[in-house]
């Protein structure tokens, strides 16, 4: 896996940085619309994974030490399949991290930001639902946040209500 690679190009480099990261790969769709996400984590927050019927969870497995610790360890991957209409949620922590405040209670108030999200609304307005938790809190950290979702083909997407019209010309 590349989070072996990375861990090995560090040790090989004498860097004395510790990193935490979450690599992940999402494969095309399945036939069913569904996504394999192979991912490992070293040290960082786990991503979270809103389900089509608004269920949050964080993803389990793939964990490990961070880059650059002085253990030799393999780095595990993961697979997790994610359905049509869910939402993978990646982010750093700094932004759920306010100093005198359990981690803990920050990451069940994004978890709880995420349920209560209507999809309809689109990935922008779940992300801006999101940030607007951060406007009070003096920040000391990175603040970084990724949410991709799994289209649902089956749901009819906005737009025109009459098909295409055909293209009768030959190719030639």
């Amino acid at each position: 896996p590349v989070l072996n690679r990375l861990d090995h190009l560090v040790e090989t480099r004498n860097l004395t940085q510790l990193v935490t990261v979450v690599y992940g790969v999402l494969d095309p769709p399945a036939g069913d619309g569904s996504r394999r996400f192979t991912f490992s984590n070293a040290g960082h927050l786990a991503p979270l994974l809103r389900a089509p019927d608004g269920s949050v969870e964080q993803l389990a497995g793939g964990d490990s030490v961070l880059i650059g610790a002085p253990i030799d360890v393999e780095h595990q991957q993961v697979e997790q399949i994610l359905a049509p209409g869910s939402t993978l949620v990646l982010f750093t922590d700094g932004l759920i991290e306010v100093p005198g405040q359990p981690l803990e209670e920050k990451l069940d108030q994004l978890t709880a930001t995420l349920r209560q999200h209507d999809p309809d609304a689109g990935l922008d307005a779940m992300c801006e639902e999101v940030l607007a938790g951060t406007a009070t809190q003096t920040l000391r950290d990175d603040v970084a946040l990724l949410a991709i979702r799994i289209a649902d083909n089956r749901r009819s997407l906005p737009g025109p209500s009459r098909a295409p019209e055909a293209d009768s010309r030959e190719m030639a």
